[in-house]
């Protein structure tokens, strides 16, 4: 995993944790909203990495073919 993935699971898993020491309803609401997008951010950053890495494959290939004519 990327440390920017890394760092959204770790800000979301303490969101959670913050949310189970809190009193007040609205703010346990809004640190549990806060972690879901922040590993809902994690997971587009993931997929944006697999894709990166996807073009770079295709990338490669493509050079190899055409150096191939």
């Amino acid at each position: 995993m990327s440390p920017q993935i890394d760092r959204r699971v770790a800000f979301a898993e303490t969101c959670r944790s913050r949310a189970a020491d809190t009193c007040s309803p609205f703010r346990r609401d809004h640190l549990l909203i806060l972690a879901s997008l922040s590993e809902h951010e994690a997971g587009l950053v993931q997929l944006s990495c697999d894709c990166v890495m996807e073009s770079r494959e295709l990338i490669a290939h493509a050079d190899i073919l055409l150096h191939r004519r």
